[in-house]
């Protein structure tokens, strides 16, 4: 019971790190490339609601 748990804490230990550093890379892309960003957030906007409409119309 004592190594399940340990290896518990260790795996979220190595998540959260991972999760962090993954966090800094966004926020330094982001700080680079907000012009580029600002598209490609529509580009995907446009995307989700055309799947939204397609799924409402699949159920009609």
């Amino acid at each position: 019971m004592k190594n399940s748990t340990a290896g518990i804490i260790v795996g979220m230990a190595l998540t959260m790190a991972s999760g962090v550093a993954v966090g800094m890379m966004g926020k330094k892309m982001i700080d680079d490339n907000k012009r580029v960003l600002r598209r490609k957030a529509n580009k995907v906007a446009d995307t989700v609601e055309n799947i939204a409409d397609t799924t409402r119309y699949m159920f009609k």
